[in-house]
């Protein structure tokens, strides 16, 4: 019976960068607000494209009541992309395993991130190019219709517990 591993970028490959990214802004920012209330601020938007990071960040910039440019803290959360240890058994894994990406992300951010990665996987599925994030129906949807045909089996990681139930629910 074939397989497919299907894995989330943020939380499973690289470093949550938004809990990170809310922290620092929350800092610079001063007592004008925490960092729980800035990872408060919608980002789905952000995720599937219907805002530009650029406006997003000013939005966020605002809220934080914190010094620097879009530019600068864009800057700043893509370094944050730092690996985690999943990352590195990447290579290991594709051997047993095709391996897709399904992430909320930018596809810039991504796919820097992915480069080192990209011949150990199969596809990647990216919610700012596909118009919609997870834990919308339609981004797993869209996995399972591009998955091999003979691929029974698609075993989903991510680090968010709603992301799992709604893929549990298209039989991932």
């Amino acid at each position: 019976m074939a397989k497919l591993l299907v894995l989330d970028a943020g939380g499973v490959l690289h470093v949550e960068p938004l809990i990170l990214l809310c922290g620092q802004m929350a800092v610079a920012g001063g007592d004008r607000t925490d960092a729980q209330a800035l990872i408060a601020i919608p980002h789905s938007a952000l995720w599937d494209g219907r805002i530009r990071p650029e406006d997003w960040f000013a939005q966020l910039i605002e809220a934080a009541g914190c010094p620097g440019t879009p530019d600068l803290w864009m800057a700043r959360f893509a370094a944050m992309l730092e690996p985690l240890p999943a990352a590195a058994r990447l290579v290991d894994w594709s051997e047993i395993v095709p391996i897709d990406i399904l992430s909320n992300h930018r596809w810039r951010w991504l796919s820097s991130f992915l480069v080192p990665y990209q011949p150990y996987l199969r596809r990647v599925y990216c919610s700012s190019v596909l118009g919609c994030a997870k834990p919308e129906k339609e981004a797993f949807a869209a996995v399972m219709a591009g998955r091999p045909r003979n691929a029974v089996d698609v075993l989903f990681v991510d680090d968010k517990e709603r992301n799992l139930a709604v893929a549990r629910t298209l039989g991932m």
